[in-house]
């Protein structure tokens, strides 16, 4: 399988090369609300991607779609050496390099660290050589370990200073690239400093990070006191149809990190689906003229919905993140075929007596995607002997077994879960897929087949699939699964 490439890396290298900085005989006038936006925006999304990066509770998609969009750190950028504990060490250095410092996180901190930079009271200076120094409030909370020792680390929302270099594009349009070259506690400058406008409360500003804060703090508020702490955040979907893209990951990964900091004690538990009571977290989004409606229902243990809260931000700000964020017509219909076909029989949590079966991937159970060259691993487990027949659904319809045939699954396998021999690579034809299971402890009627380059592709379309595997003590489980390529 070929591995993600670590944030450290694409923060360094996506997009770079060399690097120049500006050029000797600089623009004579400089708009300087537009640059402090610009700038406003840019560590944004820069602190988005290290919060996704540093969080134990994001998957390896929430964290590559991050880092694949923000190379705004230099080459040669240095930060304070502010991630051990007093004591810790006493002879570190006081500064490290980027690539350093983001791999000391990543080694220290097993169990995620939980990071947030405030931008509400941010306070900036421009200076003559270029440099732009932006203070804002740094927040820091996580459990450090070396050498089989923990200590607590808590840096609770001091004063950062960020230095921003400043790269010309071109002269003419007055253009100006913006990079971080340091990161630092120095902050001796900062009454001369200039306050920042709350640039977030003018809708066209407003930032994909602003939606997934506000969402995030009236989530944590509505949590009941009397539920459980205990929650699961379904990757967010256009129009709530199950088809999933890089900015599904990117909202994804930014609200659970912003959530966990609005609401510290709330366990984020691994998208599976659980028969313990627990509160669960649906977002979609959808287009509305020029805008993105985003919106996150919260719903509790019982199956009803707590609170419903949405927030919109222009289409072209969230493009400025990510292209192709709409999904064509023909992922929707696919999509709906799939929906309208095959639905998941509900988990029979208060009856133990009662067949449970599950089927996931090595991503979990729920809508997830596969980049072209990805490896993917199907495990199911029961709680009692039966019958199972494991089916997928490419890009183009085609249906074809997994494992070749219907199995069994024997009493000594019950309560395991069981990986099916074979890996796949995702490969082209990509779109909108699935991964369907079946479990029965009676018979399936037989589907007509046919054996071609290896594989045993089925004669049916999906209804007749679905009525050839139905039966009493049958559980029916699908994986929207969206494919695309590199």
């Amino acid at each position: 399988m070929k591995k993600l490439l670590p944030l450290i890396i694409l923060l360094i290298t996506l997009g770079n090369g060399s690097i120049s900085f500006a050029q000797k005989q600089a623009p004579k006038t400089i708009d300087k609300n537009e640059i402090t936006l610009q700038s406003v925006k840019m560590l944004k999304k820069t602190k988005a991607s290290l919060q996704v990066f540093f969080s134990a509770e994001t998957d390896n998609d929430e964290k590559n779609a991050w880092s694949s969009i923000v190379p705004n750190l230099l080459e040669g950028a240095v930060f304070e050496n502010d991630i051990n504990p007093k004591d810790a060490f006493s002879n570190d250095s006081k500064e490290l390099p980027i690539m350093e410092y983001l791999e000391v996180i990543k080694t220290r901190f097993p169990k995620g660290l939980n990071y947030n930079i405030d931008f509400h009271k941010a306070k900036v200076i421009f200076k003559k050589n270029q440099e732009i120094y932006v203070y804002a409030k740094k927040f820091m909370q996580g459990n450090w370990y070396f050498d089989g020792n923990s200590k607590p680390l808590l840096n609770d929302y001091n004063w950062c200073r960020i230095v921003l270099k400043q790269e010309m594009q071109n002269s003419k349009k007055q253009a100006v690239k913006l990079k971080i070259a340091y990161m630092d506690n120095d902050i001796k400058e900062i009454n001369s400093a200039t306050n920042i406008p709350d640039f977030s409360t003018n809708l066209s500003q407003t930032t994909l990070e602003d939606v997934a804060e506000k969402i995030a703090s009236d989530i944590s508020k509505a949590v009941p006191k009397s539920e459980t702490e205990e929650i699961i955040i379904d990757k967010m979907s256009f129009e709530g149809k199950n088809v999933i893209n890089k900015f599904s990951e990117l909202f994804t990964g930014e609200l659970k990190t912003m959530l966990k900091l609005a609401h510290p004690s709330l366990k984020i538990t691994l998208p599976v689906r659980s028969f313990n009571r627990v509160l669960q977290l649906k977002s979609n989004y959808t287009r509305q003229g020029d805008y993105l409606l985003i919106s996150s229902t919260l719903i509790n243990s019982s199956g009803k919905e707590i609170i419903t809260t949405s927030n919109k931000i222009l289409l072209t700000n969230a493009e400025d993140l990510l292209k192709d964020i709409i999904p064509s017509q023909n992922q929707l219909i696919q999509s709906d075929v799939l929906t309208n076909n095959i639905t998941n029989t509900p988990a029979e949590s208060d009856n133990e007596s009662a067949l449970q079966f599950e089927i996931k991937t090595n991503k979990g159970i729920r809508p997830q995607s596969f980049l072209e060259g990805e490896l993917l691993s199907i495990y199911v487990v029961a709680n009692k002997p039966c019958k199972v027949r494991v089916i997928y659904k490419d890009a183009q319809n085609n249906l074809f077994f997994m494992n070749d045939n219907d199995f069994s699954i024997s009493a000594k396998e019950i309560n395991v879960p069981i990986k099916l021999p074979q890996d796949f690579k995702c490969s082209a034809p990509f779109g909108v897929e699935a991964l369907i299971g079946f479990a029965t402890t009676g018979t399936f009627r037989a589907l007509k087949t046919e054996k071609k380059d290896g594989v045993t592709y089925l004669l049916e379309d999906l209804e007749n699939l679905k009525n050839k595997s139905a039966g009493e003590q049958t559980i029916e489980r699908v994986i929207p699964i969206t494919t695309y390529a590199k």
